[in-house]
């Protein structure tokens, strides 16, 4: 072996070295100091690992009582959190019905005409709207482009009124 390699020592370590490997490391670590240094370092790493696993300490109660706690109040609580996700779309599925809903039972609420929903302000404010708008009408009816050319003032003046309930 004429070059220095870390994968070569770790296989080495673990008894996966081919025999032709295998000698060719050992000569190689009786020439290189750096190569043995770096196997002493590995075996020391592996009896601290070794050692480390071998020993069993036991829980703190204190910390065994929390964790069974947590365990527990997760073990209750599953089919809530399982829930609690499709909570969302649900709530914002009945808050679109009960508008719907409201929207059309307001509708009948409403006072309409034709309808069209009649505002609820005095019939003197009604009047002093037909008049304010009446130039306005007249001229949207008298448009060649809808068509109300034909139709004269007296007639437009009638269905005015009609439509305020204004006799």
């Amino acid at each position: 072996m004429s070059s220095c390699s870390l994968n070569s020592l770790s296989l080495y370590l673990d008894g996966a070295l081919s025999l032709p490997e295998l000698r060719r490391l050992e000569s190689h670590l009786a020439g290189c100091p750096k190569c043995r240094d770096e196997l002493q370092t590995l075996r020391r790493l592996d009896r601290v690992i070794t050692e480390w696993g071998a020993r069993r300490t036991p829980m703190p109660a204190a910390a065994q009582f929390h964790v069974s706690r947590s365990l527990e109040r997760r073990r209750r609580l599953g089919p809530l959190a399982r829930a609690s996700r499709v909570m969302p779309a649900a709530v914002g599925t009945s808050v679109a019905a009960l508008l719907v809903v409201l929207s059309v039972n307001l509708g009948v609420l409403v006072p309409t005409q034709r309808g069209v929903a009649v505002p609820s302000y005095s019939q003197a404010a009604a009047q002093r709207l037909a008049r304010q708008s009446a130039p306005l009408v007249d001229a949207r009816r008298s448009s060649a482009i809808l068509g109300g050319h034909a139709v004269t003032p007296a007639a437009r003046a009638s269905v005015r009124r009609q439509q305020l309930g204004i006799s």
